[in-house]
């Protein structure tokens, strides 16, 4: 289940009213209210006294005061273009009313179509307003159906106005806090008998004041029902990232290896989006089914004036995964196109084939003829933005003419096309940035490319690439995207993959990318990889701090063998927000692979998680490379197995060993990102193991590769804890980034101070078993429990200088290595 409760209901012919639960988050979107992480503080206890208290008072008010309560005035319900206007009787005080925004999908609820002019009209209208055509019982049962068949229930007949919906939220979390606050043993004693006599006193008035909203009608049970049930979603904390899977699609030139997607995005005006199907864009909103089957809206859908629109619905203009509606109404689409070369002309201009960018406009007005833009080699193009002066702007890799993969510099660079009136004339920035590369990388050495921006509030915009470095670079510009400064390495370790940078509508900024290490060559030759898993980190200060670096896509295929060739992974997230305020990410590579993943931002920053393993390993990375590599292609096989606990036949617990014949097993965990923090694990060391280290990572290495325990951050090797065999140890690590240590504890020992082998800018993220076998080990170690802690969630600010000072540690420390396997 989403995180937000979601709730779709429709009504049968007969006017029974369905229910499906299935469809998410429609709850907070059909009463405006903000997103359910507001539900997490009823159910701790403290909080639970200020919010009976004030929600008390609130109701006091309106009994007190019933000139301010608006629900007992409102009673009419009419729907106008893309609002719902709620009206007061016609007693010559007012029509005015109150007004506020809601989605398309409200503003269809309780109308019915007129069969004179095929007009919305109330469900509950004797005539038409818009023609005057009386309307026969048969109309008046008629549901309006839009939406892609999907019908929503009446709403409207119980007079559900702002006002109303408040006044059910105070009294259900008033009594909800004052029952909890009565049950709390501390709040009694401290607050003593006035306050228990003021607590049952809000009780009182709370209840009487549902009382009086049921015997009004003010409030069903189904609006009873859909409280009810967000508030036992809420109950289950925020929940992991869920991915959607769609049918079909089309070439999506944002993804490499032949990805295919139907999924795509609007950017609207003050930075939301909208969703679409671009093979049907006019069927919405769109609803894409999860793994289980039950489907989930995305919304909003398309507005309403590019829906109206013939002009844009004929045209081709939304058939492209991202697209930005502008000021003017026009949707722009940026794309790349294919320009073939003859060999003559290829070797002149020293390009193998023109990848061009095109950009494609079409508004009410009429479609302007697709420009070509910028002719070259786009390699590739992954966002463009209009900004809040206007100003379009496009940056894009370039492949540089007559140039190979090799350093300094790699093959490409980053430039940025600008345009400042509407896309009509184009300007080149003559900032060109380029990042180093090196011999041995595992890879081909494309220099900087495929980039990424975001306007921060002090009017910057802050662009990040990707290298082949290990480093997103990144780089800044102070005149809307004129000029740049030249590229340096950024905070985010990375493989070779993109980034995407969004701004939320709570203020975030939002990153996401393969926060990964590269696997080494195999014995020289090139293994692809460092692509299992993608990344989020948010920052609530334009930057300076991050939280989260937790896993949102770990690659479903990633135990089995790879395609032979082209790209796979998870790479290339393209990301958005719904109106509710989930997150939604466009990732991965190859076959099956590129699907939309929903994230729940309250889940990003947790601070504390754990497995027992009764989900199995679908949170855990096993695989191993093994055999030889060629043309970069290595099979695969699963590592680190699940095994029956040898204390409960109910449990299972992790295996670590090693097979006969593979690598010795690894298993890597994902968890939030703590500067300090304690990480609990439950180990049993059999007897005639071979051993098993841990370690503590800040990104993450692929199980079986041995920079996992070289870099770490953090480790230890359980055989020097003189642990008895064949019993349960807990073992308890508690770390401090800002003094450099971290303790062990096991049991009554003397805690053991473990060294900072490596320096992270972000804090820990990953805990990584690995056997130290060096022959086959059947019998290994079992884990059956992990829990983290994380007092400090923050990865502190760090300044250029120490960014610099970072990247060189890895050059001196890294690349080395690199080398030594050419």
């Amino acid at each position: 289940m989403s995180s937000s409760i979601s709730t779709s209901s429709g009504s049968t012919a007969s006017g029974e009213i369905l229910m499906d639960t299935s469809v998410p988050s429609h709850f907070a979107t059909a009463f405006t209210a903000p997103p359910p992480v507001l539900f997490s503080t009823v159910f701790s206890a403290r909080p639970a006294w200020i919010l009976a208290i004030c929600c008390s008072i609130f109701l006091a008010c309106f009994n007190i005061f019933p000139m301010l309560d608006m629900s007992a005035n409102l009673s009419e319900v009419a729907v106008e273009d893309n609002h719902c206007r709620f009206r007061k009787p016609a007693n010559g005080v007012t029509e005015k009313g109150l007004s506020f925004h809601v989605s398309d999908v409200q503003c269809q609820l309780d109308m019915v179509i007129c069969s004179h002019c095929n007009k919305a009209v109330p469900w509950n209208a004797l005539s038409c307003g818009h023609c005057g055509t009386a309307l026969s019982p048969a109309e008046q049962r008629r549901p309006h159906e839009e939406n892609n068949g999907i019908a929503y229930s009446s709403f409207a007949d119980l007079s559900l106005t702002v006002a109303q919906v408040a006044v059910g939220f105070a009294a259900v979390f008033s009594a909800i806090g004052a029952l909890m606050a009565l049950m709390d043993l501390d709040f009694i004693s401290a607050a003593g008998g006035m306050g228990v006599f003021f607590v049952m006193a809000a009780l009182f008035v709370t209840f009487k004041r549902i009382e009086q909203l049921v015997i009004d009608s003010k409030m069903t049970t189904r609006f009873t029902l859909v409280l009810l049930l967000a508030l036992a979603d809420s109950a289950q904390g925020a929940q992991p990232p869920m991915m959607l899977f769609q049918a079909g699609g089309v070439h999506d030139l944002g993804a490499a290896g032949g990805a295919r997607t139907a999924f795509s995005i609007m950017r609207l005006p003050q930075g939301r989006f909208a969703f679409y199907d671009r093979y049907a864009p006019k069927n919405g909103p769109l609803s894409l089914p999860d793994a289980d089957g039950n489907r989930h809206l995305l919304l909003p859908h398309l507005p309403k004036n590019v829906l109206a629109s013939e002009v844009i619905m004929k045209s081709d203009v939304l058939k492209n995964t991202q697209v930005v509606l502008s000021r003017d109404g026009e949707v722009k689409s940026v794309r790349v196109k294919n320009e073939a070369l003859d060999k003559e002309t290829a070797k002149r201009v020293g390009l193998f084939r023109y990848l061009n960018t095109w950009i494609n406009r079409v508004g009410p007005a009429g479609a302007n003829n697709p420009l070509m833009t910028w002719r070259g080699y786009n390699g590739s193009q992954m966002e463009y933005q209009e900004l809040r002066n206007g100003r379009l702007l496009v940056p894009h890799g370039s492949l540089i003419p007559h140039t190979r993969a090799v350093p300094p510099t790699g093959r490409h660079e980053t430039v940025i096309q600008y345009s400042d009136d509407g896309g009509a004339t184009w300007n080149l920035s003559e900032s060109k940035l380029i990042a180093p590369c090196y011999l041995g990388f595992n890879g081909s050495n494309e220099g900087a490319c495929e980039p990424a921006f975001e306007e921060l509030k002090d009017g910057r915009i802050w662009m990040l690439m990707r290298t082949t470095a290990g480093f997103l670079y990144e780089s800044f510009s102070s005149d809307q995207g004129t000029t740049w400064t030249p590229a340096r390495a950024s905070r985010f370790n990375t493989s070779t993959g993109p980034p995407n940078i969004m701004r939320h509508s709570n203020g975030w900024l939002v990153v996401c990318w393969n926060n990964c290490e590269m696997p080494p060559r195999a014995d020289g030759v090139g293994v692809y990889g460092g692509r299992d898993a993608l990344h989020i980190a948010v920052s609530d200060d334009e930057g300076k701090t991050w939280r989260g670096f937790r896993e949102i896509y770990l690659d479903h295929r990633r135990d089995g063998n790879p395609a032979k060739s082209g790209d796979r992974g998870t790479a290339y997230p393209l990301g958005a927000y719904t109106s509710d305020g989930r997150i939604v990410v466009l990732a991965g590579q190859g076959k099956g692979g590129r699907n939309p993943i929903l994230i729940d931002p309250e889940w990003i920053v947790k601070s504390q998680a754990g497995d027992d393993f009764s989900d199995g390993l679908k949170r855990w990375s096993v695989y191993t490379h093994h055999g030889p590599a060629k043309r970069w292609w290595r099979a695969r096989a699963p590592g680190a197995t699940l095994a029956g606990h040898p204390d409960d036949k109910t449990r299972k617990c992790l295996h670590v060993r090693k097979q006969p014949n593979l690598p010795a097993d690894g298993a890597t965990w994902n968890f939030p990102n703590g500067w300090r923090g304690s990480l609990d694990v439950r180990v049993n060391l059999r007897i005639g193991s071979q051993g098993a280290m841990i370690a503590l990572n800040d990104r993450m290495f692929d199980p079986a590769n041995d920079l996992g325990e070289d870099l770490s951050v953090f480790r230890v090797s359980l055989s020097d804890l003189n642990l008895a065999p064949d019993r349960w140890h807990r073992l308890r690590f508690e770390w401090n980034l800002s003094t450099g240590h971290c303790l062990l504890k096991t049991g009554d020992t003397k805690p053991i101070k473990l060294p900072l082998r490596h320096p992270t800018l972000n804090g820990l993220s990953y805990l990584r078993f690995r056997s130290t076998a060096k022959d086959a080990d059947p019998i290994g170690v079992l884990v059956d429990e992990v829990k983290v802690t994380i007092s400090d969630s923050s990865a502190p600010p760090c300044s250029p200088q120490e960014q610099m000072a970072h990247e060189r540690r890895y050059v001196d420390t890294v690349i080395p290595g690199w080398q030594l396997q050419q």
